[in-house]
């Protein structure tokens, strides 16, 4: 059964004790998502199996299972899996994970505000915290701000002052003068720069860290503006007027690089644009075919598809009912029986409690449960 709708900070405050008298009330319409009456009724039970796999895989220490240097990342993930369909951390079954989740999460934030499980050490390293410590800050940054109003006494207070902490930390990071690159300013990249890289900063970073950062907003929390204005600016200038798309660097693109930039331009409050509506006609002729599917070098199929999904939700009904049936049925179709989904190529040391949070995050978008699922 789903929930109710999650809202902004002093929102979740008024409403929390009046939960589970709505909770009966908020039932999406299968019209909502394009899909028909049976489709629906096969996604609501492909997400109630998906969570109950993701509640099974978690550990003794709050965490859910994958490399430690993605954590609390992977951990994040999943408890916004729950939260995506409704779950709150005073409600059953999943409210007990939902806060050994929280907590292990803020006993990964260092002092100066970065949330890392793994220290990211001096050389630059893949999937190592060099590599992804900046991810992990972001996404944990982001379920602290969904779940932020939704918590009372200590635990709150908690919350509430690592979100602020970790605002502080995305803010300093961001790039603000790069000589001889302007095209770079406004953006964020790893805590270690590559070698082999010319440039400083990329879409796929810097869209998590605006969306973490359009959730703190969301939560009445305080956000730069320049800082916001310098990431549109950022996010804008990384689309090719040639291929009609993103891109990751200003040179590569794939299906994940369309998606992030569409939903970057939303989380900023720029939804409707000339290169978001690029990016939608470029993903339609990519489309998602088959699962484990990659277009271009870069393309990660999991990670794209939550991208994707997220950016035509937030384009309107138009696009995202022409675009989330076969999304919809590609991710039914493909779930273990265990209710997981199998992680290939470039995701499989992740595991599959990251591919299945983000299965159940593409699907439960129109949920509109989370705060930063709603338009």
């Amino acid at each position: 059964m789903r929930c109710c709708k999650l809202s902004s900070r002093s929102f979740f405050v008024t409403l929390s004790s009046l939960t589970s008298i709505f909770c009966a009330l908020a039932i999406t319409s299968a019209n909502e998502s394009g899909l028909s009456q049976q489709q629906s009724k096969r996604l609501d039970q492909a997400v109630e199996r998906g969570l109950q796999n993701l509640a099974s895989l978690q550990q003794r220490d709050g965490s859910f299972p994958t490399l430690p240097t993605a954590q609390p990342g992977v951990t994040c993930l999943s408890t916004l899996a729950l939260m995506s369909a409704g779950h709150l951390p005073d409600s059953k079954p999943y409210g007990e994970h939902l806060k050994k989740a929280i907590r292990f999460t803020l006993h990964c934030e260092r002092e100066n505000g970065l949330f890392t499980f793994v220290r990211p050490n001096r050389v630059w390293q893949l999937d190592a915290p060099s590599h992804i410590a900046y991810y992990n800050h972001a996404i944990a940054g982001l379920m602290l701000a969904e779940v932020s109003g939704q918590l009372e006494g200590k635990l709150s207070e908690e919350v509430y002052r690592a979100v602020e902490h970790a605002i502080e930390f995305t803010v300093a990071k961001q790039f603000k003068s790069v000589p001889k690159r302007p095209q770079d300013e406004g953006g964020w990249r790893y805590p270690v720069p590559c070698p082999q890289d010319d440039f400083v900063t990329d879409l796929s970073i810097t869209a998590w860290q605006v969306t973490f950062l359009r959730s703190a907003k969301n939560a009445g929390f305080d956000v730069d503006e320049q800082t916001i204005q310098a990431a549109i600016k950022y996010v804008r200038g990384m689309y090719d007027k040639k291929r009609k798309t993103f891109t990751y660097d200003h040179r590569r693109t794939s299906r994940g690089m369309a998606g992030a930039g569409i939903m970057a331009l939303a989380m900023l409050g720029e939804p409707i644009t000339p290169e978001a509506e690029g990016a939608i006609n470029w993903i339609a002729e990519h489309p998602f075919q088959n699962y484990g599917q990659h277009e271009g070098q870069l393309d990660r199929f999991q990670y794209s598809l939550y991208y994707c999904t997220q950016g035509m939700y937030h384009q309107g009904d138009e696009h995202f009912n022409r675009f989330f049936p076969r999304v919809a049925n590609l991710l039914i179709e493909n779930q273990h029986p265990d209710g997981s989904w199998p992680a290939t190529r470039f995701e499989l040391p992740f595991g599959n409690a990251y591919t299945t949070s983000m299965s159940v995050l593409a699907l439960t978008t129109n949920y509109a449960m989370l705060p930063i699922h709603q338009r």
